[in-house]
């Protein structure tokens, strides 16, 4: 399980993650998401983001995303 976002998104510009399809953020003291938040998980399937505190979602957070 990845422990934040904040350390999802150091470890993401440090290596590929372009194979992950599922990310647990579950539990996290999440806030917000910045636009292409998840863009470097290209492959990602499955998103959890239960039990934070997101107020706010930048409109183009998911853009790289299509709805299935």
């Amino acid at each position: 399980r990845i422990v934040s976002l904040n350390f999802a998104l150091d470890f993401a510009q440090q290596s590929s993650l372009s194979h992950i399809e599922t990310l647990d953020l579950s539990h996290n003291q999440i806030g917000f998401l910045d636009a292409d938040t998840f863009k470097q998980f290209t492959s990602l399937k499955s998103l959890n983001l239960a039990h934070n505190r997101i107020s706010s979602i930048n409109l183009f957070a998911f853009s790289a995303y299509t709805l299935n």
